[in-house]
């Protein structure tokens, strides 16, 4: 199994980093960023691809990710809510410490994902 480690292009497109990720730890997949082809259920990858962003954060058509249709489309908000994923904070996060710092954060935290905080936390 690798080591995480801390690579601005394990950072996904959308929010997740692949570099804390158990398949991309267990050489079952590339990353988001390296796959031949983009899953069936993901707009955010082709669209960044598309439009040559590194991820959500560098969408210059959508400052504020909540207006975005394919990012805040259902198949990608129904993935979040059953990740238990805060994919705003996530984004924003991005935009204010950069994507370096970002996965510096996630590999060091050894997190795939910012979780979103519940009632009880």
């Amino acid at each position: 199994m690798k080591e995480i480690e801390v690579d601005k292009n394990l950072v996904s497109c959308c929010w997740l980093y692949c570099g804390a990720c158990e398949n991309y730890l267990n050489q079952k997949c590339p990353g988001c960023k390296k796959l031949n082809k983009t899953p069936f259920w993901c707009t955010i990858r082709d669209c960044c691809l598309t439009k040559g962003y590194d991820n959500c954060a560098d969408c210059k058509d959508f400052p504020n990710v909540k207006d975005c249709k394919k990012y805040n489309g259902i198949i990608m908000s129904t993935l979040g809510y059953f990740c238990g994923s805060d994919r705003y904070s996530a984004t924003n996060m991005i935009k204010n410490i950069g994507i370096t710092d970002f996965a510096k954060y996630m590999a060091e935290n050894k997190i795939q994902r910012i979780r979103r905080k519940t009632m009880d936390s």
